[in-house]
């Protein structure tokens, strides 16, 4: 699937695996990105599925322009989150300014040529096509500092909004774009393995470059009247000898986790909190190291 980046007949851009397609007529440049974590397919598949679409006639480019990126190229050939560091918290400060060669990190050259295209191109909007390794929730990734919630409730049909301060995910690549002044949102569409994630990306792109009026014929999407809205209020790094406290069948966005559970341990401390909360996108097998392996909540309706 990869390959299509790299031989595709659309015009490649100034980076690896990058395609853009121009319309001609003035309107929105959108950015779709897939595979920012290269286990992680189905964002690419329905990035490839979208130029069959193109390509085949079945739809047409009406107004504006679209790039298409794989996010994490090598990690994609290789079928691994990353390869030496998690691509999407390298887009701070540091690691953009670090002098690195590939073999110590692929991961933030890739993050300064992405960052420098950005700079370069200003692109309007951004989509980052995601998948998880626990439940098969689709939700929507938003800042608290750039609150998209009306944008996603025009173009998406997902009941399930997160919302996360830029503190937490210092460094992701939707951080990076909001500061430099595009208008972005993570889509999480499933489990990894699941056979609804394709389709659920395919959907939030079609549903979006209709809202924005750069494909014809529209593609529309029965949006939900309310949606849980979920805010981060802790999140938890798999420090050394971090262990889960609770049955891994509990493992799940959504997961009800009653005040003073205790929620899992590691060297130094026990995680447990004095009122209800809610878990969001806990990864069952984390990497001793890797952070925000799982994020506690609050829920309410809008």
């Amino acid at each position: 699937m990869h390959e299509t980046f790299y031989t595709h007949q659309f015009k490649r851009t100034d980076i690896e695996a990058t395609i853009t397609l121009e319309s001609n007529h003035p309107g929105h440049h959108i950015v779709l990105s897939g595979s920012v974590h290269g286990s992680e397919p189905s964002g690419t598949a329905a990035i490839v599925e979208l130029l069959s679409l193109l390509e085949t006639g079945k739809l047409q480019l009406s107004s504006g322009s679209i790039t298409l990126i794989l996010g994490n190229p090598e990690a994609f050939k290789q079928n691994k989150r990353y390869l030496h560091h998690n691509l999407n918290r390298v887009f701070d400060k540091k690691s953009l300014q670090q002098t690195v060669e590939i073999s110590e990190s692929y991961e933030k050259v890739r993050a300064q040529e992405m960052a420098k295209w950005i700079e370069k191109h200003k692109p309007d909007v951004w989509i980052d096509l995601h998948s998880t390794s626990s439940s098969d929730e689709p939700m929507a990734v938003l800042l608290e500092e750039y609150p998209e919630v009306e944008f996603v409730r025009n173009v998406s049909n997902f009941e399930t909004y997160f919302m996360v301060s830029k503190t937490v995910l210092d460094g992701s690549l939707m951080q990076f774009c909001l500061e430099n002044g595009v208008k972005s949102v993570t889509f999480e569409c499933g489990s990894h393995t699941s056979p609804k994630a394709k389709k659920r990306a395919l959907d939030q792109i079609l549903s979006t470059l209709s809202y924005l009026e750069i494909i014809t014929p529209a593609e529309t999407l029965q949006k939900p009247e309310k949606v849980l809205l979920y805010t981060a209020l802790a999140s938890l790094d798999a420090n050394p000898g971090f262990t889960w406290k609770i049955d891994k069948q509990r493992l799940v966005t959504g997961e009800l986790i009653p005040a003073n559970e205790l929620l899992a341990v590691d060297d130094t401390t026990e995680y447990s909190f004095n009122t209800e909360t809610y878990l969001m996108m806990p990864d069952a097998n984390p990497t001793i190291g890797d952070k925000a392996i799982a994020f506690v909540c609050s829920k309410q309706e809008v």
